[in-house]
């Protein structure tokens, strides 16, 4: 119980999470394809799937009906397990905080705009490491 009550809170919840999230890459990101993922994935949630459950058996026969559970609802069910595993790793990153005793910072890479520009995305994760950095000298006397 500990288990599924917090994964069907968070199933329910997953099309709102999902646009919350396209909302937060829109206004930080360019709007490419790759970006707007999270919009689809969020529309199709909250939007498609209950039109297709509502017309499905009425307009639909047997036969479609089986062959959309079959096909699209594993589908689904892969991104939501995806998703979840993407929001653990979300969650244990902010409640991890390291100590100030480290001798590198890496810093994962966002891309490059027109092949020369930092994205906001890469400013944000190297501003958080330089953060850190001042932090770690700040009470130790180290940098990283």
């Amino acid at each position: 119980m500990i288990i599924l009550i917090p994964l069907a809170v968070l199933y329910s919840l997953l099309g709102i999470l999902l646009l919350w999230n396209a909302l937060t890459v829109w206004r930080r990101e360019s709007h490419t394809l790759g970006n707007m993922l999270t919009l689809l994935l969020g529309i199709l949630i909250i939007i498609v799937l209950p039109i297709m459950r509502a017309i499905d058996s009425k307009l639909l026969s047997d036969q479609a009906v089986g062959l959309y559970i079959t096909l699209v609802e594993p589908v689904i069910l892969y991104l939501v397990f995806w998703f979840l595993a993407f929001i653990t790793s979300f969650i244990l990153t902010r409640l991890y905080r390291p100590k100030y005793n480290q001798d590198y910072i890496i810093v994962l890479g966002a891309g490059l705009l027109n092949g020369k520009d930092v994205s906001p995305l890469l400013a944000s994760r190297i501003q958080i490491a330089l953060d850190f950095a001042n932090k770690q000298f700040e009470k130790t006397g180290y940098y990283p």
